[in-house]
């Protein structure tokens, strides 16, 4: 008896640890679980990717995660065809339909996360508009000639002789598939949501997470909560020392590199053929909702007034704060459709007056 329980069980761990090596399977079981509305289904980001990271119940609230409506446009005369990095701002919102943008016939949209880069096709017959979305945590890093070449151009061909290239990618084909054999980088969360992130868990989670937050004052890492005790933030966005944080101090020589940064992506890209580039910062939900009763670092309000700024930022920072707390999700790190739509409803004003 003790051996047949001893064969379920290391057959039991054997096919989670194949399944959860699969990402297609992964794929498939995490499609399914996140439509169930019951015990075995995903809750992890049905109420908030940050409630998923801290279970606290008082921030255990529906999450819309429909698409944003499409708006009610003029009938204009097709004129561009828009090529898109962006990150969950976006593509958790917008279905990348081109109705959604003015004067827009095409839509090609690229993730940061995407693994390899992916060939941008121009139009002939239309004006390409190449817009670089980040939130604002990010965009110091991601907002680079080099980070978005890696995602939306092929990198150089080497110079190495035919031989030498041929020799060098038989060894990263044999480098590739050890690492994929032997290491699967997201195979621990893998395990995690085949085998706890299940509705039928979440009674303990918040109870553990109750007794940690509100005894002994600890939280997760990665979360803080609002002096307010209305709103959950991401740490990196709150913590002074972080440098994505709205209160990180930021020089005007700071900000200047970062002028000169971007200017130098615009000059780049449109060298490449592209007619417009249009950069996107979206605010870190913190500086917008005031809840922290601090100044910010207002950094994104400084990089459109510095007198070497050359380009086009979609900042809706000011749109955003009018009603601002309607605008955002309490327990999610994204803004909600009202807050998507004003700034869809600015982009698009941007595309008008090109």
């Amino acid at each position: 008896m003790r051996r047949i329980f001893a064969f379920v069980v290391l057959f039991f761990l054997a096919f989670v640890l194949i399944f959860g090596s699969s990402n297609q399977g992964m794929r498939l079981l995490s499609q399914r679980r996140y439509i169930r509305q019951d015990g075995w289904g995903a809750d992890k980001f049905s109420f908030g990717d940050l409630y998923g990271l801290t279970y606290i119940k008082p921030f255990k609230m529906p999450r819309d995660t429909s698409f944003v409506a499409l708006p009610v446009l003029e009938t204009d005369s097709v004129k561009y065809k828009m090529h898109i990095i962006g990150d969950s701002y976006l593509y958790s919102f917008f279905s990348m339909d081109p109705r959604y943008f003015k004067k827009t016939g095409e839509v090609q949209f690229v993730r940061w996360s995407t693994p390899k880069p992916i060939p941008y096709r121009l139009s002939k017959d239309k004006k390409n508009i190449l817009l670089i979305e980040c939130v604002e945590r990010n965009f110091r890093n991601l907002m680079t000639v080099k980070e978005i070449r890696n995602r939306i151009e092929a990198q150089a061909q080497s110079n190495f002789g035919s031989q030498t290239a041929s020799r060098f990618e038989f060894l990263s084909r044999i480098n590739s598939w050890l690492k994929n054999t032997f290491y699967h980088p997201t195979l621990e969360n893998n395990l995690e949501f085949l085998l706890f992130n299940l509705g039928i868990w979440a009674p303990f989670k918040e109870l553990k997470s109750a007794l940690n937050f509100y005894i002994f004052g600890r939280l997760d890492n990665e979360v803080r909560v609002s002096k307010n005790w209305k709103q959950l933030y991401l740490t990196q966005t709150v913590d002074p020392e972080k440098v994505g944080s709205s209160f990180y101090p930021t020089s005007d020589e700071e900000v200047g590199a970062y002028v000169a940064q971007l200017n130098e992506v615009q000059t780049y890209f449109k060298s490449k053929g592209f007619d417009q580039v249009i950069f996107s910062i979206i605010p870190n939900p913190v500086g917008v909702l005031n809840t922290e009763n601090k100044p910010t670092n207002q950094i994104l309000a400084r990089i459109a007034k510095h007198p070497n700024w050359k380009g086009i930022l979609v900042d809706p920072s000011l749109r955003l704060q009018k009603n601002a707390k309607e605008n955002f999700f309490p327990s999610d790190s994204h803004w909600n459709q009202r807050g998507a739509a004003i700034w869809l409803g600015q982009l698009n004003e941007t595309l008008k007056a090109l």
